[in-house]
């Protein structure tokens, strides 16, 4: 790993048992392709992002691989795999503007912003839009949706 990230600190890419056993060296497991992009992907929305934070998000970053109760085929797994939050923005517009510019920033899966959200007072509300990064999109491409 060489790219340092402007916008994240290790913690809040990794989860607590990662940053646990290696500190800000956990940070070396996640691709740089990776971390390029989500400074890409935070500065191009110019709104701050979360991760993970102490609140309780904890698996919306590079994974712990024990005891996962996730797919054990994640690309979270990986570092490539990322759920962003951004706090008090527009998440649906954010999602469409994501999807409109995958090329742009390596995203070559996203889910369907009809499945990461909850209904509250009767409307949909995106609470994270997951994005897999490091693909190699042609302009104007638009990546795979998946989930819905």
């Amino acid at each position: 790993m060489s790219y340092i990230p402007k916008y994240f600190t290790t913690k809040e890419l990794v989860h607590p048992e990662w940053y646990a056993m290696k500190g800000d060296r956990a940070i070396e497991w996640i691709p740089d392709i990776a971390l390029k992009a989500l400074d890409e992907i935070r500065a191009a929305i110019g709104a701050a992002c979360t991760i993970n934070d102490s609140r309780g998000l904890k698996n919306c970053g590079l994974r712990w691989y024990a005891n996962n109760p996730y797919s054990k085929t994640s690309r979270h797994l990986q570092g490539l795999a990322f759920d962003l939050h951004f706090y008090g923005q527009d998440m649906e517009k954010i999602w469409h503007f994501l999807y409109e510019n995958a090329w742009k920033f390596g995203i070559a899966v996203m889910e369907d912003w009809q499945v990461t959200g909850r209904m509250i007072n009767k409307k949909w509300i995106i609470t994270w839009i997951h994005v897999e990064l490091g693909g190699i999109l042609k302009e104007g491409e638009k990546p795979k949706v998946v989930g819905a």
